[in-house]
């Protein structure tokens, strides 16, 4: 079946949180105690109490609670390329290896002196000291630290995933990680020697959120099957070559990139991390949101030294992309890196009225987004989805992010008048919805210091540009994204 068929109701509806920002400068010690720091600051109720927290956390004064929380401290350590606490197994170090004291200038909040288990050091690993002068960007005995106001990162294996750089596709199965039948997930993964530019790439398929979308889809609600990367291309092995993953086509500015694909197994737009139950239909496992969560330490692992990385995704995985890229700019963030680029190709989260309070609630309870997005994005359960957009530019100065879309999208229109339960939803609203979106995002331009946000739409109603064909064929875009990736200063919407 193709990308477009089994994409047929495009997920777009939700998206993304983005972690509030903490307004209050000061909140009492007692009033954060039901979200102690050593739970990773889980449950507090209000952004404040959480900053505050947090603060406490990293030793540092609740006052830092001001435009967007509290940083950690500085991802780079300055001395050795390693902490000596302890090695791959643990044995020599404590419970969390440091590479600085939690106010060093020098060191991360990443585990380097033994792993979780370690059971013969001390209970701080040695690897840095008051200043973090012997810390490394990436611990390889620890589990990394969630990072400031991001999910709490699991202890999982953070070593590199070791695949040959033979610009072969190679399925990596990720402890820990579900489909939507309970069985294990993972990565489709394409690594080269030309380049440590990195691609994270989301895929689509189609969506479920309620027992009417759940069933119409009951055909994916499957796992990876004996054939990973063939149920992970759409039984169509020809789509691992085209567009963004054409290594032959001179003009594709991701020719030379290593390439991580996360599969649309959960069928929740990377978005959930819950259980679904729509009887009669079996128990839905989705948990796309977690999943890149448990894949961020071994991503990390291995692209510490990344050069040009981009976060994107299709369809539904526009969706994903752009609902996970917090997470992983927090991450990559820490290492010292600038925040990623962010494509959306044809996955658009339209603003209301065209995303109106019912598509709103069906995706918010469906995939019970207060968990995951809205963790990040506090004005997306009462605003919109779309605001994710603002919050992800106000989170990551310099994000350079861009929406790729037909005006009459064959697969989201439909997506749009079911999620609306309206279907007098067509071609002709469905593009005003996304001019209506470009105003919007235009709006704060200029005010975000300096991120910036563009979108190019064409004529039409082709689902996709950038992973369904070569980038070439749509007139325009090669240069649009090129403008885009090399901060070009004449970078401008494309709007006919």
């Amino acid at each position: 079946m193709t990308a477009p068929s089994r994409q047929a109701f495009l997920a777009m509806g939700l998206f993304l949180l983005s972690v509030a920002a903490c307004s209050d400068a000061a909140v009492d010690r007692a009033s954060f105690m039901d979200c102690d720091a050593e739970s990773g600051c889980v449950g507090c109720e209000t952004p404040a109490v959480q900053c505050a927290c947090e603060a406490h956390r990293y030793g540092m004064d609740s006052e830092d609670c001001l435009n967007g929380g509290v940083e950690p401290p500085s991802a780079v350590g300055g001395g050795g390329p390693v902490g000596t606490g302890g090695n791959a197994a643990g044995t020599g170090g404590g419970p969390v290896g440091a590479g600085g004291a939690p106010g060093g200038t020098g060191g991360v909040p990443v585990g380097t002196g033994g792993a979780p288990t370690g059971t013969g050091g001390v209970p701080m690993g040695t690897g840095g000291t008051s200043k973090g002068t012997g810390g490394a960007p990436m611990g390889t005995g620890g589990a990394p630290t969630p990072p400031v106001n991001g999910p709490v990162v699991p202890e999982v294996p953070s070593f590199p995933i070791d695949v040959a750089p033979n610009e072969q596709w190679t399925w990596v199965p990720l402890e820990g990680t579900k489909c939507a039948d309970g069985t294990q997930a993972g990565v489709g993964v394409n690594f080269t020697t030309k380049s440590r530019d990195l691609l994270i790439w989301f895929q689509g398929n189609g969506v479920c959120y309620d027992l009417v979308s759940c069933t119409a889809f009951t055909g994916l609600l499957t796992g990876m099957g004996p054939d990973p990367l063939n149920h992970m291309w759409w039984g169509d092995p020809n789509t691992s070559r085209i567009g963004v993953f054409n290594r032959i086509d001179p003009g594709n500015p991701w020719r030379d990139a290593n390439h991580i694909v996360f599969p649309h197994c959960g069928v929740d737009g990377h978005s959930a991390d819950k259980v679904s139950t729509y009887p009669p239909l079996p128990p839905v496992h989705q948990h796309g949101y977690r999943n890149v969560t448990l894949a961020l330490p071994r991503i990390l692992a291995s692209f510490a030294d990344a050069t040009r990385v981009t976060v994107a995704g299709f369809s539904a995985g526009g969706i994903g992309a752009a609902a996970n890229y917090h997470q992983i700019a927090i991450a990559l963030e820490a290492l010292g890196q600038g925040p990623p680029f962010l494509i959306v190709d044809g996955g658009p989260v339209l603003p209301p009225p065209f995303a109106g309070p019912r598509a709103t609630s069906a995706l918010r309870d469906g995939w019970g987004t207060q968990n995951t997005v809205e963790k990040w994005c506090s004005t997306c359960g009462t605003e919109g989805f779309h605001t994710a957009y603002r919050e992800l530019a106000r989170l990551h100065p310099g994000l350079r992010s861009s929406i790729v879309c037909s005006y009459q999208d064959n697969v989201a229109t439909p997506l749009y008048a079911l999620l609306n339960l309206d279907p007098t939803f067509t071609g002709t609203r469905f593009e005003a919805g996304l001019r209506s979106l470009s105003d919007f995002t235009a709006s704060y331009q200029g005010t975000m210091g300096t991120s910036q946000h563009r979108e190019f739409y064409y004529f039409g109603d082709r689902h996709g540009a950038i992973a369904v064909d070569d980038i070439w064929r749509t007139p325009g875009l090669l240069e649009f994204l090129y403008a885009q990736i090399e901060f070009n200063p004449g970078w401008s919407t494309v709007r006919p």
